[in-house]
This record gives structure tokens, sequence and C-alpha cells, in this order.
């Protein structure tokens, strides 16, 4: 069986690791990350990509009485971009990129934390998309 997290491969055995290795790296550097992400994270992370969930963009094409402004800043249309990378809320609650691509650089937002003696890796993005209120 695979080493990732609630996912079995078919044909997984004990017996066949390299294989299981093949997977998984398929996997993980097929953008794999917002797998692992926290369900919140998760949620908004789509919300914002796709441009539909709970944006008021998108319940204003679906409801012509909805006010499609943002809920934070009051400025702008609340779109999936404006929260990721506009937003001036997003700043305060730790946004440092101004695209996608930059976003998408995992290196670049990762972060080593010590908790008591236990040194271990935050994912900042993941960290941003947890704090947002959308969902």
């Amino acid at each position: 069986m695979c080493d990732i997290p609630n996912i079995r491969w078919k044909g997984d055995s004990d017996r066949n690791g390299r294989e299981c290795e093949r997977r998984r790296e398929k996997w993980l550097g097929r953008g794999g990350r917002v797998v692992w992400w926290g369900r919140k994270a998760r949620l908004n992370y789509v919300h914002c990509r796709t441009g539909k969930g709970n944006l008021q963009s998108w319940h204003a094409q679906l409801d012509d009485t909805v006010d499609p402004t943002c809920r934070t800043c009051g400025r702008h249309v609340e779109t999936g971009g404006h929260v990721a990378l506009v937003c001036p809320h997003g700043e305060e609650i730790g946004r440092r990129w101004s695209n996608w691509e930059e976003m998408n650089e995992r290196k670049k937002w990762a972060k080593k934390v010590k908790d008591g003696g236990e040194v271990y890796m935050v994912d900042l993005v993941e960290t941003f998309f947890s704090n947002l209120d959308l969902v």
C-alpha cells in the first residue's frame, strides 16, 4: 500500500514498492500540494481558482438581488482573483504574492517553524486560504 494518506492505488501491495513510489511521485508532482491541505483551505482555494462557490460575484450571477461588492474591502467586485491576489484584507492575513504563478512556487512559501523542541514546515499559502472567511 502506498504511503499517501487515505489513498490506496489499485494493485498496491508491500511487494511492489517501486511501482508505488513512481505513482506517488507522479501524483505529488502534478500539483498534489492542495490535496493535503485542510478542508477549509482546499474549499477557499477552489472557490478562488474557479470563481464559483461562496463569492459575491458568483452569487450575483445566480441572483440579481445580490450585491457583488467585496464583503471585506467594499471597493471592488468580489471575484476569486480579487480575494486571492488584490484585496487589502489579504495582506492583513498573510498574502505575499501578486499572481497565481508566484503563489504556486512551493519552496518560496514554505516556512520552518519551531514549536517547543520540534521543527516543522508550514505552507504559507495554505495558512492564507485557511484564514479566509469564504466558507
